[in-house]
């Protein structure tokens, strides 16, 4: 099973090489944790539970980008928020699968400090459609006007979307990291 498979995904991607992104959250001086290389055991590696680890890496298929999927039950609102804080522009997909009780197919962009577009299709006690800010020229937008709020925005679309962003999320080679990779650890 690849992790786009899994029945759930959130997955942050910032345009810019990990080195830059490390190197931003270690000269931030209020920051209480640093970026330190750590051996890239995902995706096998579960990101739930305990000893899952927050890996930062970047795609052999794209070394402009630093990729990080954070645990599934914690929030990546701290490095999405810092990154474009550091105006680095950052896209993050979150995706259930149909059998999930609570459904999510989410894709959401910053740049320059600030969200730049949001488009989410989710259940929790029944289906809604959101979307913030001007719409990418990629965007399936007659989508949005279908009957059912479900097919307004689904996985595949998100990928689709994520893609189009420039993140070939698809590609074998996304999910290998092309050098060492990190987490994040506490400041000594």
């Amino acid at each position: 099973m690849t992790v786009l498979d899994r029945s759930y995904f959130d997955l942050v991607v910032v345009r810019a090489p990990l080195s830059e992104v490390a190197r931003a959250f270690d000269d931030y001086p209020s920051m209480r944790v640093k970026v330190s290389a750590t051996p890239f055991v995902f995706p096998s590696q579960s990101y739930s539970g305990e000893g899952s680890t927050m890996l930062l890496w970047t795609p052999e298929a794209a070394p402009h980008l630093t990729a990080f999927m954070p645990h599934a039950a914690s929030s990546d609102y701290f490095f999405r928020s810092y990154c474009a804080q550091f105006l680095f522009e950052v896209a993050e997909v979150r995706s259930t699968s149909q059998q999930a009780e609570d459904q999510i197919n989410s894709f959401e962009v910053d740049a320059d400090g600030k969200p730049r577009r949001m488009v989410r299709a989710m259940k929790d006690e029944r289906w809604e459609f959101l979307q913030e800010g001007s719409p990418l020229a990629f965007e399936q937008m007659e989508r949005y006007a279908s009957r059912l709020v479900r097919d307004r925005l689904t996985r595949d679309m998100v990928l689709d979307y994520l893609e189009a962003w420039g993140t070939p999320v698809r590609d074998e080679a996304f999910w290998r990291a092309g050098m060492p990779a990190a987490t994040f650890v506490a400041r000594p």
